[in-house]
């Protein structure tokens, strides 16, 4: 019975933790504490099963260990993922400027095209510095950037949603550019340039809906 106890205890643990590569060591980590505090017991004179009882009280309730490790676990995912970002976005951009200084594409012809330019350059804006302060809160800057872990999964969030539609964007010129007569060294350019934006396009579609369940978790 006391064995069962426990793979309740820690199955149920299990099974309240996000899904994480980390997960499994937490479970361990809990279980290992477990065995620890029913061997003080022991020595202290119990019997097994009262051991097991009164080192699982010690432990503490699984949901309460669960929303604890949880929150740990989530802001790994959070400086993860922003981290990637920062690094995969300046690579991007750098390609679509190359696209545009060298790969003879008209961008800049008319007003609206300038503002839109312009919108593009004031979303990046948003989503570099929200990624920026993401990584800083729930890394080493996160003694001067105390923002608290849902407002960073928040931020990193506002960075995802900002990549799917600039991405989006630059993905849809590409496609309206198909048509028009271009060179070989510019469809090259803006074929590279596409595939990097496809890809950061599927990671942020992949990353939204994980990011928003982290959030509710690191809320309640």
């Amino acid at each position: 019975m006391p064995h069962n106890v426990i793979d309740d205890y820690l199955a149920e643990l299990h099974a309240l933790l996000p899904r994480s590569r980390a997960r499994a060591s937490v479970v361990a980590e809990i279980a290992d504490g477990l065995t620890d505090s029913i061997d003080h017991h022991l020595a202290d004179g119990l019997g097994y099963g009262e051991a097991t009882l009164a080192a699982i009280a010690e432990m503490g309730d699984p949901r309460s260990m669960a929303a604890e490790f949880a929150a740990v676990i989530s802001a790994e995912h959070i400086n993860r993922y922003s981290s990637r970002f920062l690094l995969i976005g300046p690579t991007i951009g750098v390609a679509w400027i190359l696209v545009f200084l060298f790969g003879s594409v008209d961008i800049l012809s008319g007003i609206p095209a300038i503002l839109g330019c312009a919108l593009v350059l004031c979303i990046v804006t948003v989503a570099g510095s929200c990624a920026a302060v993401a990584a800083g809160a729930t890394g080493p800057l996160s003694r001067w950037i105390d923002i608290g872990w849902h407002t960073a999964a928040s931020a990193v969030l506002v960075t995802a949603f900002c990549a799917a539609l600039i991405d989006a964007a630059l993905i849809g010129f590409l496609l309206a550019k198909l048509g028009e007569p271009m060179s070989v060294s510019t469809m090259t350019l803006l074929l590279a340039a596409a595939t990097g934006s496809g890809l950061r396009l599927c990671f942020a579609v992949t990353v939204l809906p994980r990011i928003a369940r982290m959030r509710r978790t690191l809320l309640t």
